[in-house]
Order: C-alpha cells, then structure tokens, then sequence
C-alpha cells in the first residue's frame, strides 16, 4: 500500500548462487532453458533480477517516488520500473496534462512521496531538502544520490566536513536516509551500457539503518549493479568524495560518463 512502510519478501541465495527455495530454482531455470526464445526486453527483467553479483535476495515490487525528472532520476525510474517495480515521479511543478509525460504518472513531491514507501532523491545536491519538505517521512527510506557541486562542478565542502546525506538525516529524523547510487554517471543508468561492461558497475551504500540498507542494496541489484555496503551515515562523506574523483576523471580525465567504478 502507498505511503505504508513494507518490509520486502526475501529469498535468500548464497555465494555460490545456489537458492533455498524451489521459486528460484524454478525462475533460474524458467531463464536458462527459454533464454534464446524470450524477446530481449523479458530476458533483461529475468536475467537482472537473478543475475549472480554476490549474494542477492528477490523482492516484492516497491512503490518508488522518483523526486527529480533530470536524465538521472529518468534513467533510474525506467530502469527500476523494467525490474517490476511501481515509479512515480515528483516535481516541483507538476504537467498540467499527462500528455506532456506520455506513460509516466508525474505528481508534486508531496503527493509523490505520500504514494511510495521509497524515495529517491534526484535532485541537485543543493536543494535536496525540497522535496522531502514537502510530506511526512516517518518510516520512509529516503536514498540520498546527490552530490554537493558548485556551478563549475567543483564539491562544495559544508561546515565540518559533513555530508550531505549526513545533513538530511539530521534535518529530517523521520527518515531512514541510505546514501546510494551518487557515484553512477546518469548515462551509465541505461540498458544497452549496463549490458555492455565485463563486469557491474558497484555502488557504495552506507545508512544507519540496516533494513533499509538491504532494501537499497535490492534494488541496486534489480537494476544490474554491485551494491556494496562501506557502513554507516557517516561514511558517506567518502561516497560524497569518490563521486567528485569520477567526475574529475570523467571530465579532466577524458573518460567519458558512461564508465564506472568495479570492485573486484
């Protein structure tokens, strides 16, 4: 139900892939023996949903509020709606019509927020407080994937060498805030480069609550990469900083913003 924290159902799988359920031996075998007959777009929502990247689970659907339409939040939210999830967006000003969003549900952050039990901050770094001003947060995991930059893409350090993640946390306790996602580049957030890399692209995690931190990890997992979890809020200060070293390496360094960090 929206607005309802859910806790997600879990299947647990172990190192060496192996499921202690017949549901996963089923779906694994569901994927391998019809992986040549499925049309492309199937195989990619089996496929990532039981790819093996270290230990995984498999999980309900979640409703998820994307606060943010840029062509990060929209690389995120398709890429979580092909994993089966349910995504709206929130803005600051929603389309007078859905015809200007053709099969995309767009509402204020507030009513994006109330609908969904996860929310993902797509904003820039600066004004990440708005959305989550906007409605009750109690018991919502808020996934914090800003990065504090200045106009010229340089960080900005906050008082004390804090995060931002830390920062939300404080100012909006209701809120189990995961740090996540803020080191992938929104062109590497599509299918056909997902697809294309030896091996997945990590994201860093780190939060104070540990449900949520498995929640988040779930998804990243859905959607194709390694979640790695580095621990608590107070580690996202090296989130916050490795973010800045890829956009160095990314724009000074020529590389490009489809590459990303592996951990292997």
């Amino acid at each position: 139900m929206a607005g309802r924290h859910r806790e997600p159902k879990v299947l647990n799988v172990n190192a060496n892939g192996q499921a202690s359920s017949s549901r996963a031996s089923f779906r694994a075998w569901l994927v391998l023996g019809f992986r040549m007959t499925l049309p492309k777009e199937w195989v990619w929502g089996l496929t990532r949903r039981t790819a093996l990247v270290g230990p995984q689970t498999w999980r309900s659907p979640m409703n998820i509020a994307i606060c943010g339409a840029g062509p990060f939040g929209r690389n995120l939210g398709a890429l979580l709606s092909l994993a089966g999830h349910q995504i709206v967006f929130g803005v600051r000003s929603p389309p007078a019509t859905s015809a200007e969003h053709p099969g995309i549900d767009v509402f204020h952050f507030a009513e994006s927020i109330a609908r969904s039990e996860v929310i993902v901050l797509a904003v820039p770094g600066v004004v990440a407080e708005v959305p989550l001003s906007a409605s009750p947060l109690a018991g919502k995991i808020v996934i914090d994937c800003t990065n504090l930059l200045n106009a010229d893409w340089t960080p900005v350090i906050l008082e004390g060498g804090q995060s931002n993640a830390e920062r939300l946390q404080a100012d909006f306790p209701a809120a189990r805030v995961v740090k996540g996602f803020n080191t992938v580049f929104a062109d590497m957030l599509q299918r056909e480069v997902l697809e294309a890399k030896p091996v997945p692209a990590a994201t860093f995690l780190c939060g104070e609550d540990a449900s949520a931190l498995s929640v988040v990890a779930g998804l990243a997992a859905d959607i194709g990469l390694n979640p790695i979890t580095v621990g608590g809020l107070s580690a996202a200060r090296y989130c916050e900083a490795l973010a800045h070293l890829h956009i160095q390496i990314a724009t000074n360094g020529g590389r490009g913003t489809q590459g990303g960090f592996a951990y292997v």
